[in-house]
């Protein structure tokens, strides 16, 4: 079977973003499918490439399949006009290669909704089957951030949400929140499956000791590896930094990892309060961030308090930080959080408190000093096998097989 795959923002190991399609296309590659990549240009993402573009375009073989890359460049850093264009330009010419290319199945993966338009035009022009996975509820998420205010654009993202969901063979969702988000706009629930992120094990709980470690004191080092924009609330970890340097309060510190839309901002707070215990990292390539999760106590699982965050996000670092043995602490309600407490992989904390993300700190801290890492690595165990990447990225290849008509 050949499966044109489409994923704007698409990167390997090599870079710092998620790594779900990687996983994905090497699992179909394993199963005996032809896979093309299409991508476009991501500042925190490694796709591999290097060469020259010839006529706006680049390809290379990379682990059994081909990934070609529009010199298209996105980055968090852009604003909402200029996030729009780069959005049209990658599904313009992804929707061109979708009526061109020689596959027999499209796998399309958000975000941006806008990559489920080149399957709409594979479905309507040539009647191929098509897998949309829906990786955040598009538009409600960026209209609760108040990003997409004009309800024009709201309807038109609406509409095109409709239309790529009814035109969809099989739609996979990351989350609990985003299936009844998807079975809520009239999608029979026959067609929706969910198949969550999952644990790099092979990735996270083996890396690279060799690497130079990051200089610490004798602090209990909390780490948050991920984007730093404004979904990402980081302003909690400020919050709690101040409140715990007011009180004199030393035995933490927080690294945050990372690139995005506020990381200036949050740097000028920072050194504007004369917070002591927050330090700055640029992104970095996911083995070198495995290393450095040895070096940590916590990860950090912070997002801005916006309710359709709760149940309708899955994020690569909460499972990146599990790989790793690291226990973590949530600052929202919601699925993450419930799967936290059930299988007791850290602690959790209310939105917009900082006395009790402090109380939630302590203790993880506690809980350091009575159990150790190395037995809190044990108790993740079932919880990593249960969520393995590789077994999840099979559940994916069996979704994309069992639409195709001699299946």
């Amino acid at each position: 079977m050949k499966i044109l795959y489409i994923h704007q923002h698409f990167s390997t190991i090599s870079g710092a973003s998620g790594t779900r399609s990687y996983a994905n296309a090497k699992a179909m590659t394993e199963r005996g499918h032809s896979v093309t990549m299409l991508c476009g240009k991501y500042s925190s993402s490694d796709a591999g490439l290097s060469g020259k573009f010839q006529y706006g375009v680049r390809e290379v073989n990379i682990d059994g399949f081909l990934v070609c890359q529009l010199d298209c460049h996105y980055s968090n850093h852009l604003g909402p006009v200029e996030r729009c264009l780069i959005f049209f330009k990658f599904a313009i010419w992804s929707s061109f290669q979708a009526l061109t290319k020689d596959y027999d199945v499209i796998y399309a993966t958000s975000t941006p909704l806008t990559v489920g338009i080149p399957g709409v035009v594979a479905k309507v022009f040539r009647r191929k089957p098509f897998v949309f996975e829906v990786r955040d509820l598009w538009p409600q998420l960026p209209i609760a951030m108040g990003v997409v205010r004009s309800q024009i654009f709201q309807f038109i993202l609406y509409k095109l949400e409709k239309i790529t969901y009814l035109s969809a063979d099989k739609i996979i969702c990351l989350a609990p929140g985003i299936k009844t988000g998807v079975c809520s706009s009239g999608i029979s629930e026959k067609k929706v499956e969910m198949v969550p992120n999952g644990c790099d094990l092979e990735l996270f709980s083996k890396p690279n000791t060799d690497l130079k470690p990051i200089a610490r004191k004798d602090r209990f080092r909390c780490i948050y590896a991920g984007t730093l924009g404004a979904a990402n609330g980081l302003e909690a970890v400020i919050e709690v930094a101040s409140l715990l340097q007011s009180i004199g309060d030393d035995r933490f510190e927080f690294l945050l990892v990372g690139d995005g839309g506020q990381k200036q901002l949050l740097q000028e707070q920072v050194q504007k309060r004369g917070i002591e215990q927050i330090f700055f990292h640029p992104p970095m390539p996911k083995p070198e961030l495995a290393a450095l999760f040895l070096q940590c106590d916590l990860g950090l699982q912070i997002l801005k308090n916006v309710p359709e965050f709760y149940e309708g996000t899955s994020p690569n670092k909460f499972f990146d930080y599990v790989s790793a043995g690291l226990p973590v602490l949530i600052n929202y309600p919601g699925w993450v959080a419930r799967l936290i407490k059930l299988h007791k992989l850290g602690v959790c904390a209310a939105p917009n408190d900082p006395k009790q993300f402090l109380t939630a700190l302590d203790q993880a801290y506690q809980s350091n000093l009575i159990k150790g890492r190395r037995e809190r690595g044990t108790v993740s165990t079932a919880f990593q096998k249960k969520f393995s990447r590789r077994n999840l990225a099979f559940q994916c290849v069996e979704i994309v097989e069992s639409i195709l008509p001699d299946s």
